[in-house]
């Protein structure tokens, strides 16, 4: 509570001074109180995404969908406004520096213009979840699809957009274009990753009850992972005996690797039936984190406060995983025996990143007021060999799991 009240504190004094003079100023927030459990065991712990802390499958938790959130949006003048929003959720590195995901400036010409421009932090706008991905009132399921949501699990973009948005009829058009640099930390092993550049694109229709969105990230990892640092030169000083040792020390430097993100979505509610569907395509050289595939499809129907729903969704990799080649058999015993124990180390950081699993969940929302909603779910997750990437884990997972997952979430507007 003493962090949550220092990080609200700061945001205050924080926008204090560039709210002072607005014309107009609004406060909002939003929470969501979520227990999460699952049976996997001692083998897998629950994670809501790659930059979660993992759970203790044993016991249910607050820690992975408890959020609380406030945003701040202000008018400036007709041209110039503000908007900032500070999250506290769980995260590996709990710093105020994370907890603000969006703080920016925004200029539009004149109200009738098309185009306006923001500098500052900005959120990661390429799938249907962009601008509400925190808020769980927002959505229909306890969590996001984890299959489709965890691997991209930026919070915001470092620097400067555009967008333009018009009225075609009776819908509406909007393109956008983020370019900027960001980090986080992830599970692997406290891994930081550092994005320079983060370039991000969105198209997006909404006509009556459809809403359509194209988008399209590309990121490149700016810094060297310091965790494989140890294991590289590992490698390095092994390869006059192993010459494979080379190129497993230059796929562990993730340094200039770049990941290309490409998104399809599309969604129907006509205040009856929500059907929802994401896809993507995630393509790279790096061996490490190799390319996949991924998607969901989420059926729901209201009756009255409740929606009943099922969600279905799946991720792969698209690309074998590495095998590492094998020590040579010519070498003396002693020196074969710790080269064989270093190439099983490298080949296990190979596999625990493997993504190979599915899940089917159904739940049901209670909409109790209207800013408050109580969300039950269970899910089924089928997971392959070394396919356990998206769970926290001691080693790869070497045979088939089957894990339940229950969670009871309350979400609030205020």
């Amino acid at each position: 509570m003493k962090q949550i009240y220092f990080i609200f504190t700061s945001l205050i004094l924080l926008l204090h001074s560039t709210f002072l003079y607005a014309e107009k100023t609004t406060v909002r927030g939003f929470s969501t109180i979520g227990l999460v459990k699952s049976n996997a065991g001692d083998s897998l712990n629950f994670r809501r995404n790659l930059a979660r802390t993992a759970e203790d499958s044993d016991s249910w938790s607050f820690e992975s969908d408890t959020t609380l959130g406030l945003q701040v949006d202000s008018t400036l003048n007709d041209q110039w406004s503000a908007s900032a929003q500070l999250v506290y959720k769980n995260r590996i590195d709990q710093s105020l520096e994370n907890s603000v995901e969006w703080a920016y400036l925004r200029y539009q010409p004149s109200p009738d213009n098309p185009f306006s421009y923001r500098l500052g932090r900005l959120g990661v706008d390429v799938f249907m979840l962009s601008e509400y991905r925190n808020v769980g009132y927002a959505y229909l399921w306890a969590r996001p699809p984890i299959e489709f949501y965890s691997p991209l699990a930026f919070d915001y973009i470092d620097g400067a957009d555009i967008t333009y948005s018009t009225l075609l009829e009776e819908s509406f058009f909007q393109a956008h274009l983020t370019v900027g640099t960001t980090q986080n930390d992830f599970v692997y092993d406290d891994v930081t990753l550092k994005v320079s550049p983060a370039i991000a694109t969105s198209l997006l229709w909404e006509s009556d009850y459809w809403k359509f969105r194209l988008g399209y990230a590309h990121i490149e990892l700016s810094d060297r992972v310091e965790f494989y640092q140890p294991l590289i030169q590992a490698l390095d000083d092994s390869a006059p005996l192993w010459p494979q040792a080379a190129s497993a020390a230059d796929d562990l430097n993730l340094k200039g690797k770049k990941f290309d993100y490409y998104t399809l979505g599309l969604t129907y509610d006509n205040n009856q039936w929500i059907v929802q569907t994401e896809i993507n395509q995630v393509k790279t050289k790096d061996n490490i984190f190799t390319s996949s595939h991924s998607g969901y499809i989420s059926l729901g129907r209201r009756i009255g406060d409740y929606t009943f729903y099922g969600v279905g969704s799946i991720i792969e990799n698209t690309d074998r995983i590495n095998q590492v080649a094998a020590v040579p058999d010519s070498l003396p015993p002693l020196a074969q025996a710790q080269l064989t124990g270093l190439r099983n180390i490298v080949q296990d950081q190979y596999d625990q990143t493997g993504v190979d699993q599915k899940s089917l969940g159904l739940g049901v929302r209670w909409d109790v007021y209207h800013n408050t909603a109580i969300k039950f779910q269970w899910d089924r997750t089928w997971i392959k060999p070394h396919g356990a990437g998206l769970w926290a884990k001691d080693s790869s997972n070497t045979i088939d799991e089957t894990v339940d997952t229950f969670s009871v979430n309350v979400n609030f507007l205020f």
